[in-house]
């Protein structure tokens, strides 16, 4: 008889548990549907999205080598500016003989001066 009674026992026990899971089984195959229609809209979507990010990458590609091409472009200019003024590689400071502008101003500031005292002198005579 105690052996009937503990298989009864066990019976209920089990029947009860599958009356709790019965929910839970449920619930989980609902997620599964709801995963895989997210999953084929994504399969769906997915090559538009990766077409998209190439031309993203081409586009930020182009644009990167655009700018360190005109950094160099700008930098050679900045160079020949600096050459031109007579910079020494500080930036700083002028080399003593100044560089071909600065050089041309000197000349063309003497020779302005020249004529001034020139036309001076002349003026004075008369």
């Amino acid at each position: 008889m105690s052996l009937e009674i503990i298989f009864i026992v066990i019976a209920v026990v089990f029947l009860v548990l599958a009356a709790f899971a019965i929910p839970f089984l449920i619930q989980i195959r609902k997620t599964a549907r709801n995963l895989a229609l997210t999953l084929e809209t994504l399969n769906q979507s997915l090559p538009v999205i990766m077409k998209n990010l190439e031309e993203i990458t081409a586009n930020i590609n182009r644009a990167t080598f655009t700018v360190n091409r005109q950094i160099d472009d700008l930098a050679l200019t900045v160079g020949r500016v600096r050459q031109a003024l007579g910079m020494d590689g500080d930036g700083d400071s002028m080399r003593t003989g100044g560089g071909p502008l600065f050089r041309a101003v000197r000349v063309m500031t003497a020779a302005v001066k020249g004529a001034c005292v020139f036309f001076e002198v002349f003026r004075s005579r008369r």
